[in-house]
Parts: C-alpha cells; sequence; structure tokens
C-alpha cells in the first residue's frame, strides 16, 4: 500500500511518499516554502509531486497534517492564525476532488504525537504529550495508550497566561513569539520567561493526567540543552508527578513523520 503525506506549516511544506506493508519504507520527500496567504497557490505547488506520485503508484491514501483550529468531522480548516489564506476552507473536498484519492485532515500536534507514539520516542507509553514549539504552538495526547480525537481539534496554544495578560502559550511557547520577544527584550528573558510557562503548563498536565512523558519539538528539540534546565526547574516547583521530557526524534523532519501518521491513522 503506497500513502502520501502532505505536511502544510505555517512557514515550511513537506511531502512524502511511503509505502507500508507492516514495515514504512519512505519513498522520497519533497519540502518547500509553504504558501500561507493562499491555499489555491499551496496546493498548484504540490500538485505536480502529488499528480507524479498518483500516476506512478497506486496511492490509498493522503494525510494532511496542518495548523488548527479544525472540524476534523467535515475536514475544515476553521481560522488558524499563522494559515490565514486557509480560513474557513473544506481542504478535505477539495483535495479529494483536486486528485481523486481518499483525504484524512488532521491537526499536526495530534498527528506529531501520534508520529512520536508510533516510531519516535514516545514509543511504548500510554499516557503522553507532544507540543509543537515552531511556528505556533500546540499540543497532542495519548492517553490510556490511544490518541484523543475529538470532533474538533484542541487548541491548547489558545490559553490565556493569565487573566490580566493579553499573552498566550501560542505566543510565549512558538520560535516565532520567541523571537519577537528577544527583539523587545533580549534572547535571555524572553528564553527564561518562555521556559517558566512551559514548565508551568507541563506541571499542570503531569498533575491532572498522570503524564509519563512530554515530547517537544521545533525550537525545544535544536536547543534542548538550553532550555531544558530552565523548563523543568519551573516544572518540578508545581508539579507533584515527575516525568521525563524529551526532544522530538524526528528533528526537522517532524513534519514528515507527522503527515505519514495522519496518512496512517485509522481509528
Amino acid at each position: 500500500m503506497y500513502f502520501i503525506g502532505f505536511d502544510i506549516g505555517g512557514t515550511n511544506t513537506s511531502l512524502v511518499l511511503v509505502e507500508y506493508n507492516d514495515n514504512i519504507k519512505i519513498i522520497s520527500v519533497n519540502k518547500f516554502r509553504s504558501y500561507a496567504n493562499s491555499y489555491k497557490d499551496e496546493i498548484n505547488a504540490a500538485s505536480d509531486i502529488i499528480d507524479s506520485w498518483i500516476l506512478n503508484y497506486n496511492i490509498d491514501r493522503i494525510g494532511v497534517s496542518i495548523g488548527g483550529p479544525l472540524d476534523y468531522k467535515n475536514g475544515i480548516i476553521l481560522e488558524p492564525p499563522h494559515l490565514p489564506g486557509f480560513w474557513h476552507v473544506n481542504l478535505k473536498s477539495i483535495l479529494e476532488k483536486r486528485f481523486n484519492v481518499p483525504v484524512n485532515i488532521m491537526h499536526d500536534a495530534l498527528s506529531s504525537t501520534i508520529a512520536e507514539w508510533r516510531w519516535g520516542n514516545g514509543i511504548n507509553s500510554r499516557n503522553m504529550t507532544f507540543m509543537t514549539f515552531g511556528t505556533g504552538f500546540g499540543a497532542g495526547f495519548i492517553i490510556n495508550g490511544r490518541p484523543y480525537i475529538n470532533d474538533k481539534s484542541l487548541e491548547i496554544g489558545y490559553n490565556k497566561l493569565s487573566i490580566k495578560s493579553g499573552l498566550n502559550y501560542d505566543y510565549i511557547c512558538s520560535g516565532s513569539g520567541l523571537n519577537d520577544m528577544a527583539k523587545i527584550y533580549g534572547e535571555k528573558y524572553a528564553v527564561r520567561k518562555s521556559m517558566e510557562h512551559l514548565g508551568y503548563l507541563l506541571a499542570f498536565l503531569a498533575n491532572t493526567f498522570a503524564f509519563e512523558m512530554a515530547v517537544i519539538g521545533g525550537v525545544f528539540t535544536y536547543r534542548y540543552n538550553e532550555f531544558y534546565p530552565l523548563l523543568y526547574k519551573k516544572f518540578r516547583k508545581f508539579s507533584i508527578n515527575d516525568m521525563k521530557i524529551l526532544p522530538s526524534r524526528f528533528g526537522s523532519d517532524i513534519g514528515v513523520y507527522s503527515s505519514m501518521a495522519a496518512a496512517l491513522y485509522e481509528d
């Protein structure tokens, strides 16, 4: 069986062709800058590659991993802040009509969670979370050995830091937000505040769900040795439950594996 993964990030896009027969074989990977302001331009940029794969392989399904919020049930992209050109687009319907192949749409945080759980640093974990730390911030959960999936996507990044603060986790725990804060307050302050808030959030999740593991991607993965001590100090201050906090196994290829998970996953 052959599947196509299509990861649409706020900054970069990944396309992957996968053969799956008990084991996974990656046949081809292509990456390009995302067309965040136009879903039509994004699809046009991907079409030649996808068309060639469909022509040469019997494709069973296309899996799309994309930032939310999403309407899973109907395959509609709602209002992702980092993809303004995709607002209220029924991407599932559009792609199925364009390529005549079944399409599965999944929030990139959830599909990344499944990828780390199946093939990455979360293998054999029954209760874990994966967090993106890229253009935006999101999270997915594995609870009692199964991905937690609802009709609409989880949007942990939209939670405000406090009643008075206008900031949310999507800002302070993302690469783009970190860069903005560093320009205003300096790099050292920005990193410290980001890790303090992320540590508090992880403590809340560890206390609430007793997660045994958290895997964090994006900027956190690249700067793990710098970020982890600051994060863990705040985490242990507020958490009664300890847990492993690890970088993503996949690094800059998280989008590749995330879209593979979206393509292969069947509830």
